[in-house]
């Protein structure tokens, strides 16, 4: 379902080149004229009489899904009938579609609302990207600062053992040599400790950002960084949930019921 769209005054679902029509899209505002998806964003053309013709941008898909399912359910009784493969299919592009609205919505951060868009996200990344090429060299730092710490530890620990044994081994040899003494037991002391390596983590300079309302807000690189992680993690719990709608739909097997099955649940 990379293209689909609606004409809510004519019934007309169509999904791909595959047009239904007779479907009750009365739950659609009754100034929207067409609606449009391409593949992770919408479009809205609202009534000429309402307003100039110029298409209007959305992301929430959740409103049109029960129209989808309508569409699946006609197209059962097309000639040719929809297969129900074609009908898994069209379900897995609505889950994708249903997760490309829902990565983009706006997003709650430090007690504002930012802009969550596939654009956006860019942005901040190519902008944390162009900040703080030190990154990757303390990444390498860190990970040379732990190998370095482990063989410290190790080195140590097996240097401390060696001479532990070679000490005590020899213990009335050393006492006769050190003190004169005709026999007695030697004890070695602990080896000295060795100094572990610390990195950095990377920092970077403040950042003057945008929020969806209101003036440019200025946040720290902790912050900036934070913003970006925030929206990473949502995308990450989205995907999660797509997996599991998409592992449900495959183990359907009938037509009626990858169209009942609910896909806007667990988001």
């Amino acid at each position: 379902m990379a293209q689909w769209w609606i004409a809510p005054q004519d019934g007309q679902v169509v999904i791909d080149d595959a047009s239904m029509t007779g479907i009750d899209c009365s739950a659609i505002d009754p100034t929207v004229y067409l609606v449009f998806w391409y593949g992770t964003n919408g479009e809205i053309l609202h009534q000429h009489s309402d307003r100039l013709p110029v298409r209007e941008p959305f992301y929430d898909l959740t409103p049109y899904i029960a129209l989808f399912n309508a569409w699946m359910i006609a197209a059962e009784s097309a000639t040719p009938p929809i297969s129900l493969a074609q009908a898994k299919l069209v379900k897995a592009s609505m889950i994708d579609a249903l997760f490309a609205s829902k990565r983009q919505l706006p997003i709650s951060y430090l007690g504002y609302t930012w802009d969550g868009t596939d654009n956006a996200t860019s942005a901040i990344s190519d902008q944390i990207a162009a900040m703080s090429s030190s990154d990757g060299i303390n990444n390498a730092v860190a990970s040379l600062a732990s190998s370095i710490n482990t063989v410290h530890g190790t080195f140590h620990t097996d240097l401390d053992t060696d001479v532990t044994a070679f000490l005590n081994s020899n213990a009335d040899l050393l006492n006769t040599v050190i003190s004169g003494a005709t026999s007695g037991t030697a004890q070695h002391g602990t080896t000295p400790s060795f100094a572990t390596v610390a990195a950095s983590p990377a920092t970077g300079p403040n950042v003057t950002w945008p929020p969806l309302v209101g003036p440019p807000i200025m946040l720290t690189y902790a912050q900036f960084t934070g913003l970006l992680q925030a929206l990473i993690n949502r995308r990450s719990t989205l995907q999660l949930q797509r997996t599991t709608h998409k592992n449900n739909v495959a183990a359907l097997t009938t037509v009626p019921a990858v169209a009942a099955y609910d896909i806007t649940t667990g988001w």
